[in-house]
């Protein structure tokens, strides 16, 4: 489901504390950007009330950007990223948003096969690009609008 802005405090303790497993502080700082502007949207994966997964993309023009996709350590592989994905693809396309990017970790083998399974391909890579520690990253692309022009 998506998640507007007035509904952010609901899930903004469950976003810090899923993010923080997988991205450490940085979602923290993350979150007053998502709370302030409006060109990022928030997919929440709910169970009985609680959170079990997010992902936020990056809207500008006809492009996207994956910002982050987190779900809980005892649900991987259970289809909760998939499902997010999806309902990420299908509002990107009702926009008419032709591409979809992202960047990964060289060495997070999982979250690459994971984009490549759901029709991602490499396109290039930022040398240096992540710290703590210091990694390459790999940038995944896919084209969502085949009828758009561009």
């Amino acid at each position: 489901m998506i998640i507007d802005r007035s509904a952010l405090n609901s899930v903004k303790s469950g976003i810090e504390s899923l993010g923080f497993e997988h991205f450490g502080t940085s979602v923290r700082s993350f979150m007053e950007s998502l709370e302030n502007d409006g060109r990022y949207v928030l997919f929440c994966s709910m169970n009985d009330g609680v959170l079990t997964g997010y992902l936020i993309i990056s809207v500008v023009c006809d492009e996207a950007e994956v910002i982050q996709i987190a779900v809980g350590r005892d649900l991987l592989r259970k289809g909760v990223a998939t499902g997010l994905i999806k309902e990420c693809f299908e509002y990107l396309q009702k926009r008419s948003v032709i591409s979809l990017f992202l960047e990964v970790r060289v060495s997070n083998v999982t979250a690459i096969s994971f984009y490549e399974k759901t029709g991602f391909v490499v396109t290039g890579m930022r040398k240096n690009y992540y710290s703590d520690p210091v990694e390459d990253a790999i940038i995944m692309s896919m084209r969502l609008c085949c009828h758009c022009s561009g």
